[in-house]
């Protein structure tokens, strides 16, 4: 079973395939549910009910299941028990800002190479984002359409990332070091505790976020000069 199918297996021992068929008014997902005895036989209804849903909307009410916005929700919700709190807060901050303002009220099946290269260009050109933040957003883009086509049987979309110009690094000279040092360890707080920590071992703020008491060894002591 991939992930962000929404299949499960019920206590009864039937599969359980659910799928997106609308939204009520105050704009929450509305899901259809297909039973098989098999996983394989309950996404294939799944699968079949979707189709239909996409051939032939009948109502308004079900308009929104063709618009991309809907199956970006669906996509952070299912993926939401194997995120950390912070990757599904920024995943979550992308699609709002960025992916569902531009794209969000169109139907899957007219995202293209395309489309996705202006919009990367309007990221660039018009809110002058930073390539780098430009991929960022480009890569969840990437796997919202990953899972939307294979759930609509739609071909794979290729989304092109812009190139990330080359930077140089500036590294403090021993002079600025020692002066960093200095302020760190006057009037001390947890934020220039953080930021002295990072400095004297090299690691990066999410590593030092995750260290346990386990992880520091108090019975050698480094001398700082």
């Amino acid at each position: 079973m991939a992930k962000g199918e929404n299949i499960f297996k019920r206590k009864d021992g039937r599969w359980e395939a659910r799928y997106p068929k609308g939204r009520t008014d105050s704009g929450r997902i509305q899901y259809g549910f297909c039973y098989g005895k098999t996983y394989k036989e309950a996404k294939e209804k799944a699968a079949e009910a979707r189709g239909v849903l996409v051939k032939e909307p009948p109502a308004e009410s079900r308009a929104p299941v063709l618009c991309f916005a809907a199956y970006c929700d669906i996509w952070l919700e299912s993926k939401r028990a194997w995120l950390k709190t912070a990757t599904y807060i920024k995943y979550e901050s992308i699609l709002t800002h960025h992916i569902k303002p531009e794209l969000g009220s169109r139907s899957a099946e007219v995202i293209t190479t395309a489309s996705i290269t202006a919009f990367s260009r309007r990221l660039l050109e018009e809110k002058h984002l930073s390539p780098k933040t430009v991929r960022d957003i480009l890569t969840v883009l990437k796997l919202i359409l990953r899972d939307t086509s294979a759930q609509l049987s739609l071909p794979p979309v290729v989304v092109p990332s812009p190139k990330l110009p080359k930077s140089s690094i500036r590294v403090l000279t021993r002079a600025e070091q020692a002066r960093l040092v200095s302020y760190l360890l006057s009037d001390r707080d947890a934020c220039k505790f953080g930021i002295f920590l990072a400095l004297l071992t090299g690691l990066r703020i999410g590593e030092l976020c995750a260290l346990r008491w386990e992880d520091i060894c108090l019975g050698e002591a480094v001398p700082l000069g």
